[in-house]
């Protein structure tokens, strides 16, 4: 299994960015993310998955 560090660390290297500013782009996502779906939105993101909240 691949911890988020280790993620963050290849993603850096394959975009050719500094390691921090892969984290800080990592940060930004989830907080978007997280945001976006307490106000009920949908997210697609083609070739990664579909988000969403339900009630349970």
């Amino acid at each position: 299994m691949m911890l988020k560090k280790e993620f963050l660390d290849k993603v850096a290297e394959n975009a050719g960015l500094y390691k921090y500013q892969a984290y800080m782009f990592w940060k930004a996502f989830e907080e978007v993310l997280i945001e976006e779906l307490r106000q009920g939105e949908k997210i697609k993101i083609d070739c990664f998955g579909t988000f969403y909240t339900s009630e349970s």
